[in-house]
């Protein structure tokens, strides 16, 4: 059974190309998410940043709920100028940075994700991290309905929120998340490399 990536005898026009340039990011190298981080700069789905005149991914530092949106919208291919005009009810929407308010806007009007509610005020609390099962949740959003969600074996599955379970469980049965000691680790941060990760597993 062969993933969507394929497999191929000669090399394709796009692993040139790759070699031609190099790496993507200069602080990559040897590290675990590097395969992931490269597959995603390639279809513009992740672009890092630039340092001392050099493009690095920080792929250990927690992803922020901004960042995330962007990412999110951009794997799914959101034409986010269709939603330029939705209004967001968050309290701290002037906390969003310039560069992710189209996606933003686009997830929120998609209902992928929504907000945190915080004293009975809507924030998006844009700098924040984002947990795993809140990560799970706004992936099994994204996706078709059918999956199955078999009951989680985790020695800490009692942790995961109502909300998250049925998601959590999805992303589960697809291989997608497979745990840590044992452990699913529902309000653990997301890390930069653990994102293009689970991207790169669902693709």
């Amino acid at each position: 059974n062969i993933s969507r990536k394929g497999l191929s005898a000669e090399p394709s026009e796009e692993a040139v190309e790759k070699a031609a340039r190099g790496p993507a990011f200069s602080d990559m190298d040897g590290h675990w998410a590097n395969t992931y981080a490269e597959y995603l700069y390639d279809r513009g789905i992740i672009t890092g940043r630039i340092s001392k005149e050099k493009r690095i991914f920080e792929a250990d530092k927690n992803i922020t709920r901004e960042e995330f949106s962007a990412v999110m919208v951009r794997w799914l291919g959101v034409d986010t100028a269709k939603y330029e005009d939705q209004k967001l009810s968050f309290k701290d929407n002037t906390k969003i940075e310039n560069w992710a308010l189209p996606s933003v806007k686009a997830a929120y009007a998609l209902g992928f994700m929504t907000g945190k509610n915080i004293k009975g005020e809507l924030y998006f609390d844009p700098k924040g991290s984002i947990t795993r099962q809140e990560a799970m949740t706004v992936i099994g959003r994204m996706q078709k309905k059918g999956y199955g969600e078999p009951e989680l074996d985790f020695k800490d599955a009692v942790k995961v929120e109502a909300w998250a379970l049925p998601y959590v469980k999805t992303l589960v049965h697809q291989g997608v998340i497979s745990g840590m000691n044992g452990n699913v680790e529902p309000l653990g941060k997301v890390t930069r490399g653990q994102v293009a990760k689970m991207i790169f597993s669902l693709d």
